[in-house]
Protein backbone atom coordinates (compact mmCIF):
# COMPACT_ATOMS: atom_id res chain seq x y z
CA UNK A 1 0.00 0.00 0.00
CA UNK A 2 1.55 3.04 -0.72
CA UNK A 3 0.99 6.60 1.02
CA UNK A 4 2.22 9.85 0.34
CA UNK A 5 5.80 8.45 -0.38
CA UNK A 6 6.26 5.24 1.47
CA UNK A 7 4.93 1.96 0.83
CA UNK A 8 4.06 -0.44 3.87
CA UNK A 9 4.53 -3.96 3.62
CA UNK A 10 3.70 -6.21 6.52
CA UNK A 11 2.77 -9.59 7.73
CA UNK A 12 1.86 -10.89 11.60
CA UNK A 13 2.92 -13.89 13.26
CA UNK A 14 1.58 -14.92 16.14
CA UNK A 15 3.83 -14.02 19.24
CA UNK A 16 5.56 -16.87 20.68
CA UNK A 17 7.64 -14.24 23.66
CA UNK A 18 5.91 -11.82 25.53
CA UNK A 19 9.58 -9.80 25.40
CA UNK A 20 9.24 -10.11 21.56
CA UNK A 21 8.60 -6.61 20.30
CA UNK A 22 5.02 -5.77 18.95
CA UNK A 23 6.36 -4.07 15.77
CA UNK A 24 9.52 -5.25 14.17
CA UNK A 25 10.77 -2.23 11.20
CA UNK A 26 13.02 -2.70 8.06
CA UNK A 27 13.72 0.92 5.89
CA UNK A 28 14.05 0.01 2.04
CA UNK A 29 15.38 2.87 -0.24
CA UNK A 30 15.91 1.60 -3.94
CA UNK A 31 19.09 1.75 -5.42
CA UNK A 32 17.72 2.17 -8.70
CA UNK A 33 16.79 5.97 -8.07
CA UNK A 34 19.33 6.59 -5.16
CA UNK A 35 22.60 5.02 -6.83
CA UNK A 36 25.20 6.42 -4.14
CA UNK A 37 25.16 4.40 -0.73
CA UNK A 38 25.74 8.08 1.30
CA UNK A 39 22.18 9.00 -0.54
CA UNK A 40 20.91 5.82 0.97
CA UNK A 41 21.80 6.05 4.16
CA UNK A 42 20.71 9.71 4.75
CA UNK A 43 17.29 8.96 3.36
CA UNK A 44 17.32 5.75 6.02
CA UNK A 45 18.53 7.89 8.92
CA UNK A 46 15.93 10.11 8.20
CA UNK A 47 13.20 7.66 7.87
CA UNK A 48 14.74 6.12 11.76
CA UNK A 49 14.34 8.58 13.64
CA UNK A 50 11.24 9.70 12.35
CA UNK A 51 10.16 6.41 13.01
CA UNK A 52 11.68 6.27 16.68
CA UNK A 53 9.86 9.59 17.29
CA UNK A 54 6.52 8.42 16.42
CA UNK A 55 6.69 4.70 16.69
CA UNK A 56 3.88 4.89 19.63
CA UNK A 57 1.49 5.45 17.04
CA UNK A 58 2.06 1.58 15.97
CA UNK A 59 3.40 -0.11 18.92
CA UNK A 60 0.11 0.86 20.79
CA UNK A 61 -1.89 -0.60 18.79
CA UNK A 62 0.30 -3.68 18.08
CA UNK A 63 1.28 -4.15 21.73
CA UNK A 64 -2.70 -4.95 22.47
CA UNK A 65 -2.73 -7.93 20.32
CA UNK A 66 -0.61 -11.01 20.38
CA UNK A 67 1.04 -10.88 16.84
CA UNK A 68 3.95 -9.51 16.13
CA UNK A 69 3.71 -6.89 13.20
CA UNK A 70 7.00 -7.36 10.45
CA UNK A 71 6.51 -4.57 8.69
CA UNK A 72 8.95 -2.86 5.51
CA UNK A 73 8.56 0.81 5.35
CA UNK A 74 9.99 1.69 1.55
CA UNK A 75 10.73 4.84 0.42
CA UNK A 76 8.92 6.15 -2.96
CA UNK A 77 9.98 9.54 -3.54
CA UNK A 78 12.15 10.41 -6.43
CA UNK A 79 14.35 13.42 -4.32
CA UNK A 80 16.09 13.85 -1.18
CA UNK A 81 13.65 15.31 1.06
CA UNK A 82 14.43 17.31 4.45
CA UNK A 83 13.72 15.35 7.33
CA UNK A 84 10.50 17.53 8.61
CA UNK A 85 9.05 16.91 5.10
CA UNK A 86 9.62 13.17 5.67
CA UNK A 87 8.62 13.02 9.24
CA UNK A 88 5.41 14.61 8.19
CA UNK A 89 4.68 12.18 5.26
CA UNK A 90 5.71 9.15 7.31
CA UNK A 91 3.17 10.10 10.45
CA UNK A 92 0.39 10.48 7.74
CA UNK A 93 1.61 7.52 6.13
CA UNK A 94 1.55 5.49 9.60
CA UNK A 95 -1.81 6.79 10.69
CA UNK A 96 -3.15 5.69 7.44
CA UNK A 97 -1.67 2.31 7.58
CA UNK A 98 -2.84 1.72 11.11
CA UNK A 99 -6.35 2.49 10.05
CA UNK A 100 -6.47 -0.64 7.37
CA UNK A 101 -3.98 -2.87 9.69
CA UNK A 102 -7.38 -2.72 12.46
CA UNK A 103 -9.67 -2.97 9.63
CA UNK A 104 -7.80 -6.58 8.33
CA UNK A 105 -7.29 -7.82 12.28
Amino acid sequence: MVFSGFRFIWTTRPRENPACPPVRVAILVPKRIFRKATQRKLIKRRILEAYRRNKILIASSAGRRKHTVHLIILYTHREILPYSRIEKDLVASMKHWLTVYEKNL
